[in-house]
């Protein structure tokens, strides 16, 4: 794990992230923490996906966890190699789980070159992760054009309000 290109970090300095025999198909991630607040394992930029807008991406991972606060599976854009947007897509799980399949697509904005994948989350994690994947999904469904509109409102638009409710405390403080 430490020359993958993959990272471990947390403001506690506690917890770890290792490659075990135990995945779901063979080999897998790891990861334990004990701590209340946030940690994250995510890929260098150097080894974020090249990219173009308006291509779709769908990231997924098998995971298992056991008593987890937790965890989400995130696809991170980037430009001229800063994150530019630290959520593109994403799919979370928590508590105890058997393996279940986590998945997310995204459409790839303007203001985008290379994606990159983190799985993060906070609070205590004991869980494992395998066969993750970083896809070119389907492509993205061709913009419908709007109708163009001619002319202008002869007339106010005026919404019927007449239905209301208004809640004042008692005098025994009920509502």
């Amino acid at each position: 794990f430490a020359h993958s290109g993959w990272s471990w970090s947390t403001r506690e300095q506690t917890g770890s992230a290792e490659i075990v025999p135990e995945g779901h198909e063979g080999r897998g991630l790891r990861l334990q923490f004990d701590g209340q607040k946030d940690w994250t394992v995510a890929n260098s930029a150097t080894i974020g996906q090249a990219v173009e807008a308006g291509q779709t991406w769908r990231v997924s991972a098998w995971v298992k966890c056991k008593d987890t606060t937790h965890l989400d599976l995130i696809l991170v854009g980037m430009l001229n190699g800063r994150v530019v947007d630290y959520g593109l897509t994403s799919d979370g799980i928590e508590g105890t789980t058997d393996w279940k399949l986590l998945e997310a697509t995204a459409v790839i904005p303007r203001e985008c070159d290379h994606i990159a994948v983190r799985l993060q989350g906070y609070g205590k994690v004991q869980a494992w992760i395998d066969d993750l994947a970083l896809t070119p999904g389907p492509a993205a469904p061709a913009a419908q054009p709007k109708t163009k509109v001619t002319g202008w409102a002869t007339s106010r638009v005026v919404e019927k309000l007449g239905r209301a409710m208004v809640a004042i405390p008692t005098e025994d403080k009920r509502v």
